[in-house]
């Protein structure tokens, strides 16, 4: 591979993030090694060294922080222009699904190394609560949603609350079938948003 055309921090960081990506998916995370990241990224162990002070579990951990950011800065695209909320959140959990299922990368930790990510996905999780949270509140409107769902006249404590049961329900949708749009949707009427199941048809 040819070497990255700047020598700066941030000329080599975003390629050495992808590198790592690459040798992850290649090697597996525990198998890379900082020698083979220089290879891929086309920089010296030193240069490496000299961004990334942590090393090898530096650059796991900003790896991670990217891809989750990378994810939900994806999904919020191709929500926008969604307003009703029942919609909104089956549609994010619909598609949440599906970008995972196609994650390579993803599918492979989440077999096999999962241990190896699950404390920096626990620590990622908060600020993931809290993108998810500000983005329904952008784009939801209370009176519609019914009010605050917590009952507690908070809507800030109501987009909080949906966050967590979105990303609760995208990690374990438990016996709720995710290829259902009929499901999905009344999943997020009745568990999320508290309404009353529909009647028979």
């Amino acid at each position: 591979m040819a070497p990255v055309s700047s020598t700066t921090p941030g000329g080599v960081e975003p390629a050495v993030l992808d590198a790592a990506a690459a040798c992850a998916l290649r090697y597996s995370i525990r198998r890379m090694t900082v020698e083979d990241i220089a290879r891929e990224a086309g920089v010296s162990r030193a240069t490496i060294y000299r961004v990334f002070r942590g090393g090898r579990d530096e650059i796991i951990t900003r790896a991670v922080q990217r891809e989750v950011d990378g994810f939900f800065a994806e999904l919020a695209g191709r929500l926008e222009g969604i307003s009703d909320p029942v919609e909104l959140l089956a549609r994010g959990l619909e598609e949440a699904h599906a970008m995972l299922a196609e994650h390579a990368l993803w599918q492979k930790v989440a077999e096999t190394e999962m241990d190896l990510v699950v404390s920096r996905l626990t620590v990622e999780a908060g600020r993931v609560v809290e993108y998810v949270a500000d983005f329904l509140s952008r784009h939801l409107d209370e009176e519609v949603c019914g009010g605050p769902v917590t009952g507690d006249g908070s809507w800030g404590q109501t987009c909080g609350y949906l966050a967590r049961m979105f990303l609760s329900y995208l990690e374990a949708p438990g016996g709720w079938d995710m290829t259902d749009p009929a499901e999905v949707r009344e999943l997020v009427a009745t568990q999320m948003l508290g309404r009353p199941p529909r009647g028979p048809t």
